[in-house]
């Protein structure tokens, strides 16, 4: 039941999700920051225009759930931490999930969690 509850916070009556992710920092790569510096500016801003869901990081997700809007876009709490975003591949590739992520997404009342998927290489962790 918890599921359908969340799942249908997320999509929409047709089962479609626009979600606007701003959780960039997290990858460690400034490139990506540019224009979202100001991080509550920029998610009053994003939630202001009511998409389905946000991407956000654990600092993040409580300026978005502190927001008093109704509507509210759906958080997608960003549980792991990666290095395959940047410009040129490390030689050593990781996908790191963070500890208690499951308790930090029902905390948080997240209604997804993603995680990256890591390719794979002789040098991977």
């Amino acid at each position: 039941m918890m599921f359908n509850a969340r799942m249908n916070r997320l999509f929409a009556a047709k089962g479609r999700c626009v979600a606007i992710a701003i959780d960039h920092g997290f990858f460690d790569e400034a490139d990506f920051l540019a224009e979202i510096e100001d991080i509550r500016t920029a998610v009053r801003e994003i939630a202001g225009a009511n998409p389905d869901g946000m991407p956000l990081s654990p600092g993040q997700a409580p300026i978005l759930q502190g927001l008093p809007l109704k509507p509210k876009p759906a958080l997608i709490l960003r549980v792991d931490v990666a290095n395959i975003y940047a410009k040129e591949l490390p030689i050593t590739t990781f996908v790191e999930l963070m500890d208690s992520a499951v308790e930090s997404a029902v905390r948080l009342d997240a209604a997804a969690r993603p995680v990256t998927g890591n390719r794979r290489g002789p040098n991977s962790r």
